[in-house]
């Protein structure tokens, strides 16, 4: 997991923060404003609504940016789940074609697999319960692959044994690629540049509101809250592991069952998660 500060901290403390941050910004360019109008021309007053109109476009587009940038990775972690999802069913139903002592073994093992997997899901933000939950994943690994040796040097026939052998490898394939989906955020700098950015432009929207005397505090209000709700939602999207938004993990869950199903039909016992 990502050790970057935004990402290790509550989204709620993250929002309030903002908000606070951005709020007093807006009051204290309100003040200075209104302390210098007097000594500010109109002339001047338009070069500051030029300079205002260019910040709030700037920040506009840097929050455009993030949020697709975040969107994409998003997107990225809910196609790798579909795919290793798809992956475990083929290798599982490729594993019926194997010798009878190694299918039944695979067919226990994946089904293990599967349950490795939604164990690091549900272990959140918590290091301990995750890096339990990926040690279990390779182990099972481990025996799978052994599995898979083993049967080809029992019947090496590539309908029996390879096209196993090849959902196998793109199980663990799978694997590799949602450890690094789930490490891959938005640059941390990124988002420090936007809050700053943030923060500065709503400054200006003060100052230059306190140059005509005009506090604003609904509409200002409003534009705070929306700034830092948009931010909110770009860090929220990008954290994997915590926050509002989530990848769902009901198609493993549902996968599980049907494996068990499976299981059932074929007279095995199911396993106990």
């Amino acid at each position: 997991m990502s050790g970057e500060l935004l990402y290790g901290l509550n989204q709620w403390f993250v929002f309030l923060v903002t908000v606070g941050l951005l709020y007093l910004s807006a009051e204290v360019g309100f003040r200075y404003g209104r302390r210098f109008s007097a000594l500010v021309d109109s002339e001047s007053h338009g070069h500051v609504a030029t300079i205002e109109s260019a910040l709030l476009g700037l920040l506009a587009l840097l929050l455009g940016f993030a949020f697709a940038m975040a969107m994409t990775r998003f997107d990225a972690r809910k196609q790798v789940v579909l795919e290793e999802t798809d992956d475990i069913e083929t290798t599982f139903l490729r594993a019926q074609l194997l010798p009878e002592k190694h299918r039944d073994e695979c067919s226990r093992l994946l089904r293990q697999y599967v349950d490795s997997r939604l164990a690091h899901y549900k272990a959140g933000a918590d290091r301990e319960k995750t890096n339990a939950a990926l040690n279990w994943t390779k182990e099972l690994q481990f025996r799978l692959w052994a599995e898979a040796v083993a049967a080809a040097q029992e019947d090496s026939d590539e309908v029996k044994t390879g096209y196993f052998i090849e959902s196998l490898n793109g199980l663990i394939d799978d694997h590799t690629k949602r450890i690094t989906a789930m490490e891959n955020h938005v640059p941390e700098f990124i988002l420090v540049l936007l809050f700053v950015v943030a923060t500065m432009t709503i400054a200006v929207t003060g100052y230059s509101s306190g140059l005509r005397h005009a506090r604003l505090r609904t509409l200002r209000f409003i534009l705070v809250f929306l700034v830092a709700a948009t931010l909110l939602v770009i860090v929220d999207l990008d954290r994997p592991r915590r926050g509002l938004i989530q990848v769902s993990e009901s198609g493993m869950q549902q996968l599980r069952e049907e494996l068990d199903q499976f299981a059932a039909a074929l007279g095995r016992k199911p396993d106990v998660p």
